[in-house]
Order: C-alpha cells, then sequence, then structure tokens
C-alpha cells in the first residue's frame, strides 16, 4: 500500500475530515488533499508528526511493501489531553472572572468597603483580598492552560 492510501485509510480511520486534520497538524486542507492523492509527499517533519498523530511508525508510512494492518489503530490520545487542557482552561477562565464580577458588585453595592479602600494608603490581606488573589489565580491558570495549547500548533 502507498504511502497516499495509507494516509487516507488513516484519516477515514479517525473519522476526521481533511480540513480537521489539516487544523490537528497545522497544515493546508489543501496539502492533505495532495498528500492522498499522491500529487507531493509530506516533508519528513511532518512524517513524524503523523505517525505521533496516528500511532503508527514511519516506517509503516513511507513503506510500500508494509500493509495495513487491522492491529494498527490510530489513537488521539493526546489529542484528547489537550482539548481537555482547552475546557478545564476556558473554565478556569470564566469562574475567575464570574467571582471577580461577583466581588466587584460586592465592593459597589458595600461602600463603606470602597471608602476604606480609597482612603487607605495600603492594601491589607484580608477575607476580600484573599478572594481577588484567588480570582486572579483561576484567572490566570485558565490563560496559561489556553496558551500551552496554542503553543502546541
Amino acid at each position: 500500500m502507498k504511502l497516499s492510501e495509507k494516509l487516507y485509510s488513516l484519516r477515514k480511520k479517525s473519522g476526521l475530515s481533511q480540513e480537521q486534520l489539516a487544523e490537528q497538524l497545522n497544515v493546508s486542507r489543501q496539502a492533505i488533499s495532495k498528500w492522498e492523492s499522491g500529487v507531493s509527499v509530506p516533508e519528513s517533519e511532518k512524517l513524524i508528526v503523523i505517525s505521533t498523530y496516528y500511532n503508527v511508525s514511519v516506517d509503516y508510512l513511507i513503506k510500500d511493501d508494509v500493509e495495513t494492518s487491522d492491529s494498527i489503530q490510530p489513537t488521539r490520545s493526546a489529542n484528547k489531553a489537550d482539548t481537555i487542557a482547552k475546557y478545564v482552561g476556558l473554565g478556569l477562565c470564566i469562574l475567575g472572572f464570574l467571582f471577580l464580577i461577583a466581588w466587584g458588585i460586592v465592593m459597589i453595592s458595600n461602600s463603606g468597603m470602597s471608602d476604606n479602600i480609597a482612603n487607605s494608603s495600603m492594601i491589607t490581606i484580608d477575607g476580600r483580598g484573599i478572594l481577588l488573589i484567588v480570582c486572579c489565580v483561576l484567572v490566570a491558570v485558565g490563560v496559561i492552560l489556553l496558551l500551552r495549547k496554542q503553543s502546541r500548533r
């Protein structure tokens, strides 16, 4: 089986469209189409990424005499971890922002607290300050998780 046929077969077994796979591999949909039709072949770096993505060896991909085996099942566990990190990061950001909004509403509704902060030359960390720090940490961790996923692409 040729490289182009293997790439097509692996993509179909994974249930992905050319566009979805292109997004995962950080290439264009046209590149996937050219690879699958045999018009061009992926660069060696992309072959390594493809082999890792589908959990197959590079030898399997490039050697024509190695036929498709039913035992070869493409896995996307790394992508599942990225997806989970994305949703956890997004959830933490939203939770942090909601807490910040709630804290702001409490501050506005309790004018005495706002006056104390405005008149003080030093901010002390008490129960109210800790809530603000927790909110900021939640948002920061969420943003880090989201940016970490983006930098892997």
